[in-house]
């Protein structure tokens, strides 16, 4: 894989939901990406960039009980090919198997998302990629999904340059938003989850190992 120091891997993980979520998913999910963050580890200054949200963990959940989020830095010319690379032979997989794991436990019937964080380093822009299903079928039809909505978001981005907002897509039922939900925050993104449609009720959270 050529110009692999355009993409980086970071060791934290996007994390919101109630606690068995976060038990079930957290750590198998870490450490299938344990090889990723080794192979493209972040720099120091793209983690001391890395988006905030507010320390705890709430768990008031109703149509989404949990997202889990792969937190990336990109940057330069080579970046969304080598991104589209790494997500397709290789995030896509390891997601699916924690995923999988996870909705063999869990016929509650209740939605959970997972989510790619991109943050552009250069124009300090972040991307959040969700995708929602009630199933591993349902996931697995947004991922196919994933690749051509981060296409479109990044070139949003780049015609938009606005710096220090995130872009919130959210995909389900094959459905996605034609343009960005725009805000000045991760938290504020994930907060406002709340009053979207279709999903509703998304309270949030927080980065962590």
């Amino acid at each position: 894989m050529e110009d692999h120091q355009e993409v980086s891997v970071s060791e934290n993980l996007l994390l919101i939901g109630q606690a068995h979520f976060i038990r079930s998913v957290a750590i198998p999910l870490h450490e299938a990406l344990e090889d990723l963050t080794r192979s493209f580890p972040a720099s120091a200054e793209e983690e001391a960039w890395e988006p905030e949200l507010p320390q705890g963990l709430y768990a008031n959940f109703t149509a989404l009980s949990g997202l889990a989020g792969i937190v990336l830095f990109i940057g330069g010319r080579a970046a969304k090919k080598t991104l589209d690379e790494l997500y397709e032979t290789t995030i896509k997989a390891k997601v699916r198997k924690v995923l999988e794991d996870f909705f063999r436990s869990d016929t509650s019937g209740k939605k959970y998302g997972v989510s790619l964080l991109i943050n552009k380093v250069p124009e300090r822009i972040s991307i959040v990629v969700a995708t929602v299903g009630q199933d591993i079928a349902e996931i697995e039809l947004g991922q196919r999904q994933v690749s051509s909505v981060i296409a479109r978001a990044m070139d949003t981005a780049r015609k938009m340059a606005v710096p220090n907002t995130v872009h919130l897509y959210m995909i389900e039922a094959g459905n996605v938003n034609d343009h960005p939900w725009i805000y000045r925050s991760l938290a504020e993104a994930m907060g406002h989850m709340s009053n979207m449609s279709p999903v509703v009720s998304v309270k949030p959270v927080r980065l962590g190992n």
